[in-house]
């Protein structure tokens, strides 16, 4: 079972995303923002196979816990997700941060 990491602070859209995952047992750690999960992640230093962050809003937020999360969780593959399409440089941009972008 890989140990997954939740960041999204959309409750619709992490209870859609949570119950996709759950079909695959996957093991889910939901946190409603990135400072909350960078916070846990530094006191507890619990290891992830994957990090999904919600994407959605183009804020310098993202690409700020997205890197952080990358400085924390040196092993996981990071998937950023959004249900709006904010063009071809956003993606880029996430994608040359090293983090995988869907958009839903």
């Amino acid at each position: 079972m890989w140990k997954t990491l939740l960041v999204d602070a959309d409750e619709d859209h992490a209870r859609r995303v949570l119950a996709l995952l759950h079909r695959r047992a996957l093991g889910i750690d939901l946190y409603e923002s990135g400072e909350a999960a960078v916070q846990m992640l530094q006191r507890t230093r619990a290891s992830y196979d994957v990090v999904i962050i919600n994407a959605t809003a183009p804020c310098k937020e993202v690409f700020l816990t997205l890197k952080q999360l990358q400085e924390l969780c040196l092993s996981a593959r990071f998937l950023c997700v959004s249900s709006v399409n904010h063009g071809p440089l956003y993606r880029l941009r996430i994608e040359r941060l090293g983090a995988r972008f869907v958009y839903e």
